[in-house]
């Protein structure tokens, strides 16, 4: 009756988990050199609002979605690939 959970959504959202810890973590210690504490590059994000699905970074400052789009070139403490990963920020 059960099936297995694939590993790979698990992970993405120890990721995300991580993401968001370490946003924190670096806000409480950065001096606001970074625009953004942490940013999650590449990956495919669904946004909700209906558009169709697409490639981009999701930036996170002080814990909360700071932006979401084509981040490049933006200073980040931390910056984790999530190239081939779905990203739902807001969900």
């Amino acid at each position: 009756m059960f099936s297995r959970v694939p590993s790979r959504p698990l992970a993405a959202m120890g990721l995300i988990a991580l993401a968001l810890g370490l946003a924190g973590r670096a806000a409480a210690t950065a001096s606001g050199a970074a625009a953004f504490d942490v940013i999650l590059r590449r990956g495919t994000i669904l946004d909700g609002t209906g558009r169709p699905r697409f490639v981009g970074d999701v930036g996170i400052r002080g814990g909360t979605i700071a932006a979401v789009g084509d981040l490049n070139g933006a200073p980040t403490t931390v910056e984790i690939d999530v190239t081939g990963l779905f990203v739902t920020p807001g969900f």
